[in-house]
């Protein structure tokens, strides 16, 4: 299986369970790796025979900041979720959060969640 990733996708989400935080959009830092099969792409030389990162990162991007969040955790997987039900060609997802200096003394925090087709509801 292949890897298609986005890394370091800048967003600027509201996210937060503090009053302060539903108020104030904050940079959080997207890492994503969709497994699927790029064979057909590497034969043909067609974008539209793999997955445009281009269109997933700003499917995804737009998804965030149009939304506003409690927890990274649920952002996360409602990502997760979007990927498997609209790239039909990915197999399974890694969906990484950056929330940078959510804590003092941390350069970041933030949740790795993993998901596949035949697990997702």
């Amino acid at each position: 299986m292949d890897t298609v990733f986005i890394h370091g996708l800048r967003m600027q989400v509201l996210i937060g369970v503090f009053e302060w935080e539903r108020h104030l959009r904050q940079l959080l830092l997207l890492d994503l790796e969709a497994k699927t099969d790029i064979k057909k792409a590497t034969r043909s030389d067609r974008l539209e025979d793999t997955i445009d990162y281009k269109t997933m990162a700003h499917r995804l991007k737009t998804f965030a900041e149009s939304e506003s969040f409690g927890l990274l955790e649920t952002l996360a997987e409602k990502m997760a979720a979007i990927v498997l039900e609209e790239y039909a060609a990915v197999s399974s997802v890694k969906i990484k959060l950056d929330k940078p200096y959510a804590v003092r003394n941390a350069r970041t925090v933030g949740v790795v969640v993993e998901r596949s087709r035949a697990a997702s509801p």
